[in-house]
């Protein structure tokens, strides 16, 4: 009898009640962290798919400034050498039209080589771990034979304005084979990432 009183009390007075609060609010304390965990990997896949999102653009439009500089590169030692012809033929015509050809090339070379590396910098940037392989630093230094051979041809543009070219035409034919050959070389190293244990 007094048990039952004492229950009787206990529900009236709301004891249960606050026991059953407690427990639903314990309860409730792993759905919450739950919650925020999921809130915390959603935020963190969108950030990874926008980084991704951003590498893929970037990229993009460094591969298209690479082969326009490449157009250039391979395209103006051909010019030089039918230049070259032109000039031991005496033909001055053609001697004025190679030069226009060659300066127009050689600025849209320029404005791609700069392009080309602005954009393969802030690739760099948005994926900082390739800096620790050596393949990319070999690919970096293939970069910088790239530059110099840009900007002989530039040199070679202003001799031939100056008509002190001292080069044959056979020896553009040469010349003209130095990107193609840096160009295997940087494929292949971009696309296998060879590691040698370094």
């Amino acid at each position: 009898m007094m048990a039952l009183q004492d229950e009787v009390f206990r529900s009236e007075t709301g004891g249960e009640l606050i026991a059953a609060g407690r427990a639903s609010r314990q309860a409730a304390l792993p759905s919450g962290r739950l919650l925020a965990t999921g809130l915390r990997c959603f935020n963190a896949v969108i950030e990874a798919s926008m980084l991704v999102t951003s590498v893929l653009w970037v990229k993009s439009f460094h591969i298209i400034f690479v082969v326009s500089w490449f157009a250039a590169l391979f395209y103006l030692p051909r010019l030089y050498v039918y230049h070259v012809e032109a000039l031991a033929e005496g033909d001055e015509r053609g001697h004025q039209r190679f030069l226009v050809m060659e300066s127009r090339l050689l600025k849209l070379g320029n404005v791609a080589m700069i392009l080309a590396l602005v954009f393969g910098g802030w690739l760099l940037v948005l994926m900082w771990p390739l800096a620790s392989q050596p393949w990319f630093w070999l690919k970096a230094v293939l970069v910088v034979v790239l530059i110099g051979f840009h900007h002989s041809l530039g040199k070679f543009n202003q001799a031939f304005a100056n008509k002190a070219v001292n080069k044959t035409s056979k020896w553009f034919r040469f010349y003209n084979e130095v990107p193609a050959l840096v160009l295997i070389a940087i494929v292949l190293l971009v696309v296998v990432k060879p590691y040698w244990g370094l």
